[in-house]
């Protein structure tokens, strides 16, 4: 569903250049508003972070190439799913919205909702999520679980896999999984992951599944306390279609929630391994201003991850919340 004063921005952006200038005069028969309309909604796009630039007698033009999302196929594939995708323009957090949405009965299992931008995305321990106009994915998906909190053991972890799949189906590149929630490409971040849940521990319970993927991001952008990557710097092509990609993993969240919930992990187990960034590698172990060293024994069917301590001879068993991940190098 698209939202209301969405399209005519969607369009605009549709019609500008980075190549070459447009004027507003051009922008406005091909939309039928006025000049004086383009300017404010060129405006308004720039405070959402679109760099436009304009010049007198030229007109505007992108400083940047966009891969927009394109609302049409993303209703049509909402509409074979037979569930509802909410695509924003920007909205402070789609986990938020999601959540709100659902305990207002306004969402439902299998529900997502996109946006070109955040204001407030969310990682990991509260950290914000970097979610710049256009360039990634940000998506939440509701996912109902009717067997409790327990249910939701290793979760995260498929999630991953899902979002692994989707990049390996897209751009043929074998990413790696670095436990519990994050993806990586040649060790640099390339996704991660936000489970959040909430209703009784016993009973039926809702999983609100935050995914942030960098598709299109320059490499100048922006500084981040972490090194990091983009998905089109590793592609053939100029820019990856947001829209085939959006596709994908949603269609591959589908898919690997349905077996998660009749399996566990214990059918993914393979899978992870195969992909992970640290088996058998020295990793280290950062809880608060602690930090323990050890050697990556991969995970265990609750999606914990197991860690060897020779000094201690035995291995550890390590949770989530627990404990940060880095490798040792």
């Amino acid at each position: 569903m698209r939202q209301p004063n969405f399209q005519v921005k969607n369009q605009l952006l549709k019609a500008l250049s980075h190549e070459t200038y447009t004027s507003g005069e051009q922008l406005g028969q091909c939309l039928g508003i006025s000049r004086m309309a383009i300017s404010k909604h060129m405006k308004m796009l720039q405070s959402w972070g679109v760099e436009i630039e304009s010049m007198t007698k030229k007109g505007y033009r992108l400083i940047n190439p966009l891969s927009l999302l394109d609302l049409d196929r993303i209703e049509s594939f909402a509409q074979e799913r037979a569930s509802r995708i909410q695509v924003f323009p920007t909205i402070d957090s789609t986990n938020t919205f999601a959540m709100n949405a659902v305990q207002k009965g306004e969402m439902t299992s299998g529900d997502c909702v996109l946006s070109e931008a955040q204001t407030a995305g969310k990682g990991r321990r509260g950290r914000q999520w970097q979610s710049p106009f256009a360039q990634n994915i940000y998506l939440s998906y509701v996912h109902q679980v009717s067997d409790g909190v327990e249910a939701t053991m290793g979760l995260s972890l498929v999630v991953a896999i899902a979002v692994h799949r989707a990049i390996r189906s897209v751009t043929g590149l074998n990413a790696q999984l670095k436990w519990p929630n994050d993806i990586l490409y040649q060790q640099k971040k390339l996704a991660g992951i936000l489970v959040e849940l909430f209703g009784p521990p016993e009973g039926p319970c809702t999983v609100i599944i935050g995914v942030g993927v960098n598709v299109n991001m320059p490499l100048t952008s922006m500084k981040l306390d972490q090194p990091w990557t983009s998905l089109n710097v590793h592609s053939t092509n100029e820019l990856v279609d947001r829209t085939d990609f959006v596709q994908v993993l949603i269609t591959e969240l589908d898919e690997i929630l349905q077996s998660f919930a009749q399996t566990g992990l214990s059918a993914f187990m393979d899978e992870w391994h195969a992909a992970d960034a640290f088996l058998n590698q020295t990793v280290r172990l950062i809880s608060g201003p602690q930090s323990h060293q050890g050697i990556s024994r991969g995970i265990n069917e609750q999606g914990a991850l197991l860690v060897e301590h020779p000094e201690d001879d035995g291995i550890k068993v390590y949770f989530g919340g627990e404990v940060s991940l880095r490798g040792d190098n």
